[in-house]
């Protein structure tokens, strides 16, 4: 019996849902390959372990006001 080939997907987003911010300025965010730790002092607190390894370098962050979610 064969294996299943591993697919591993060439991006990643993850969107996080933030009603209680108006503004992403006291917000902290750090990717490494392995790991994203997102962080609103004194509200919100995320530290996701990665399935996939990620290049930082080449990720971005985009806060749309109207919808209040973070999108990586």
């Amino acid at each position: 019996m064969n294996k299943p080939e591993l697919k591993i997907p060439n991006e990643l987003t993850v969107t996080i849902n933030v009603p209680h911010v108006d503004s992403m300025k006291a917000a902290h965010l750090d990717i490494n390959e392995s790991s994203l730790v997102f962080e609103y002092p004194n509200l919100y607190y995320l530290d996701l372990n990665l399935k996939y390894k990620c290049n930082s370098a080449k990720g971005h962050a985009k806060f749309d006001k109207s919808k209040k979610t973070l999108t990586i």
